[in-house]
């Protein structure tokens, strides 16, 4: 079984990354969906997380911003199970950035509950990841909330998104199907 994160990697602030927050998950493990998967269906990539205390406001529930590091850290342990090294992506002269996000809040999470967030990756245009979330509750299976992401990939030096990123995404994993990916370009 290997580890999510590896521990000698920074997360995209630079910061080491700490699986703090995920109850032991085996690797490849992902979450059911009514539907056979099949190429127009993926199966999602799933990370589970426990709520903590810290992870809680004044009422008592999930604070909002906390909703986002949930689906950013989702996002990056399935990049890191995808066989991604932040440091062999970064000296290539690449990072991802943000370009904008939505969230629909559903159901409150309140503290000890077991969430799963299921996440998708898609690709609508050659610039333009799309990364889809949805917060799970483990004992009832309720959609607290959904994410929706639109990312790219930046040429660190040319300081503009790349032509064709789930090319590049493609040349830095080991396993480009975690995140939606053929293992192929398609022509």
């Amino acid at each position: 079984m290997a580890a999510a994160y590896q521990h000698d990697e920074a997360g995209p602030d630079g910061v080491p990354i700490e699986p703090c927050c995920l109850a032991p998950v085996s690797t490849g493990q992902r979450a059911s969906l009514d539907a056979t998967p099949t190429m127009e269906t993926p199966v999602p990539h799933s990370t589970h997380i426990i709520i903590r205390s810290d992870d809680i406001d004044s009422n008592g529930h999930v604070r909002g911003s906390q909703y986002l590091s949930y689906a950013v850290h989702a996002r990056w342990s399935a990049l890191a199970e995808a066989g991604l090294s932040v440091k062999k992506l970064a000296a290539a002269g690449f990072g991802p950035v943000e370009l904008d996000v939505s969230i629909k809040y559903r159901r409150e999470l309140m503290l000890g509950d077991e969430i799963d967030v299921e996440t998708r990756f898609e690709y609508p245009s050659p610039k333009i990841v799309k990364v889809v979330q949805s917060t799970i509750r483990r004992s009832d299976g309720t959609v607290a909330a959904e994410v929706t992401s639109l990312t790219g990939l930046m040429n660190l030096t040319e300081r503009k998104l790349v032509d064709n990123a789930a090319a590049v995404w493609r040349r830095f994993l080991r396993e480009p199907s975690i995140v939606d990916l053929p293992l192929t370009e398609q022509r």
